[in-house]
């Protein structure tokens, strides 16, 4: 739409479709790192590798993400959030205990570890500053609190010792974590023969379950 003097102006329908597009292409660009980082590792990416696996502009990423950092920010951010929708959903059909709630978590955990390994390996980086990115920071912080949570309704039930909830929270994450990245980089597999995964996370997290009461 123009103006009497030639000017362009973006009708309201006009603008909300450029916002939509953006964040399709922004969603597009994430689904395309997840691809460059499954087939070649985080070492191999870039915003321009990214750009040229997407079929955009090199400037887009830049756009989106301003550099590589923001949009490994952005895609460990988008991890986070699949990790914590999971955990709910497993929690939801897990029954009633306390205790069988808290072990399917933990199981969750190792399933996302090995369905969404680009993820997982972006997500727990040294070199990726959270606090410098906000929104990540509070999505990674967030999907602890079923975890949080967890141990909290064993301490009630009396399934867990009265000892300090935070201790038994990062205990527990210790234990999922080591477990999800053994069994990702094929490490138990390799020491225990091609075992039942979901059986042996069970009997680890029952152990531990039953070790801490």
């Amino acid at each position: 739409m123009s103006s009497k003097d030639g000017t362009a102006h973006l009708t309201l329908s006009s603008m909300i479709g450029l916002m939509i597009g953006s964040a399709d292409s922004k969603e597009h660009l994430l689904d395309t790192v997840e691809q460059v980082i499954a087939e070649s590792g985080v070492r191999s990416l870039s915003l321009r590798a990214v750009a040229r696996r997407a079929g955009v502009s090199h400037a887009a990423p830049g756009h989106h993400f301003g550099d590589k950092e923001g949009m490994l920010a952005a895609f460990a951010q988008r991890g986070f959030g699949i990790l914590g929708r999971m955990m709910t959903e497993s929690t939801t059909s897990a029954g009633d205990s306390p205790a069988s709630r808290f072990i399917e978590d933990g199981k969750t955990y190792v399933r996302f570890a090995m369905e969404h390994r680009p993820y997982f390996d972006v997500m727990f980086r040294s070199d990726l500053d959270k606090t410098g990115h906000p929104n990540l920071d509070e999505a990674a912080v967030s999907s602890f609190d079923g975890l949080r949570r967890g141990v909290s309704e064993m301490q009630a039930a009396g399934v867990l010792a009265d000892a300090d909830s935070e201790m038994l929270t990062l205990y527990f994450w210790a234990m999922a974590h080591g477990l999800a990245s053994l069994w990702a980089d094929n490490q138990i597999q390799t020491v225990f023969g091609q075992a039942d995964p979901e059986k042996m996370i069970d009997a680890v997290l029952s152990l531990g379950v039953n070790q801490s009461d």
